[in-house]
């Protein structure tokens, strides 16, 4: 019986010792692979962490990060996003049998994604209708957009467009201020040429999210979102 005792303890330790190392990459290999594609980044990388790891058989999960570099979100490029969550659950049952990793929750923490003036240059280029050569600079509390525009041929020349990114609905949205063409400033125009230009809807982000604020700084955007949330 001791013998029996001895040996089942062995195994235990044995098990325990190798889904130390075993269950955090896997489960954040399959992480990786499952938001990269979905995101479809050229670059990422995930760490997943239970402490012991066997707390991972039953799916629970105490920390969860990730970078993601050059994501794509829609039609926008995101230069990077970076995923912070504490405690995180998945499907036990889907881990063990079908060696696949469902998120079934998701805790506290916080996802940053990053856009440049370039990745906004494009999208915008491809958004506003008449617009190209478009340039965007990003000042501590606007955005000011500028290129060559031309509507229908009544209204052409050099735009600016002045504006701020404000989050309404769970959507990331452009909401333009001034309007000028040509240095000349065209008031009442901006209800009828320039209504809100919709950037991304967080509802559509792989995991369940809720974008909450954005930053501008050192010539970036930067959007906050509580994963979870959603």
């Amino acid at each position: 019986m001791k013998k029996l005792i001895v040996f089942l303890v062995v195994v235990a330790a044995i098990v325990t010792a190798i889904a130390q190392v075993v269950l955090p990459t896997f489960v954040s290999h399959q992480m990786e692979s499952l938001l990269g594609d979905k995101l479809h980044a050229e670059s990422r990388y995930v760490d997943i962490q239970s402490s012991p790891a066997i707390k991972m058989a039953s799916g629970q999960i105490d920390s969860f990060v990730g970078e993601f570099e050059n994501a794509k979100l829609g039609k926008l490029n995101f230069a990077e996003v970076r995923v912070h969550v504490n405690h995180a659950s998945v499907d036990p049952i889907q881990l063990i049998i079908s060696q696949r990793v469902v998120l079934t929750g998701l805790g506290t923490g916080e996802i940053e994604g990053t856009i440049t003036s370039q990745d906004l240059e494009s999208f915008m280029e491809s958004s506003v209708k008449g617009l190209d050569n478009a340039r965007v600079t990003v000042h501590d509390d606007t955005i000011e957009l500028t290129g060559n525009i031309d509507v229908g041929g009544f209204l052409r020349g050099k735009a600016t467009i002045a504006g701020v990114l404000a989050i309404k609905e769970n959507q990331l949205y452009f909401v333009p201020q001034r309007f000028a063409i040509n240095g000349i400033n065209v008031g009442g125009l901006n209800s009828a040429l320039l209504k809100d230009v919709a950037i991304y809807d967080f509802s559509n982000f792989p995991i369940a999210a809720q974008a909450e604020r954005v930053v501008l700084e050192n010539g970036e955007i930067h959007v906050f979102v509580t994963p979870g949330a959603n």
